[in-house]
């Protein structure tokens, strides 16, 4: 594929309005060479997808963001917490746009299982996930 800009990719249909706003708002310039999956935020879909595995074996706490960095849609999230391959507990809820859900746990975990999706099928938004633990 020749190079393009990301304005080009834009015009063209290669990538959404979503996806360049989102590239743009995380530094990228409109002259930028787009390159297939090098700068594509990750985008929710209709499916709950595994985003994010973190071991922690060892750590007591854990610290988790999720970042809505779409303007327009919700996404939908779940946390699974495991001791070994056992999930102990569960968490899920929802995240406007451009919005931000945190927290931190005390628990004495080996896995902590990120997954999102969109908060209506179709509704596609971009995200980021971080998880920290000590």
């Amino acid at each position: 594929m020749p190079s393009i800009s990301l304005w080009d990719a834009w015009q063209t249909g290669i990538i959404t309005e979503e996806q360049y706003n989102a590239l743009l708002e995380n530094g990228a310039f409109p002259n930028t060479i787009w390159t297939p999956g090098a700068l594509d935020t990750p985008l929710t879909s209709a499916d709950l997808t595994v985003v994010k595995i973190v071991e922690l074996t060892g750590t007591k706490t854990q610290s988790i963001v999720i970042k809505n960095t779409g303007s327009t849609h919700s996404l939908k999230f779940l946390i699974e917490y495991y001791v070994d391959d056992i999930i102990i507990f569960t968490f899920a809820d929802t995240v406007g746009p451009m919005g931000i859900w945190r927290n931190t746990t005390q628990h004495a975990v080996s896995c902590v299982v990120v997954k999102v999706q969109d908060a209506s099928p179709g509704d596609h938004t971009s995200y980021s996930v971080g998880v920290m633990a000590a």
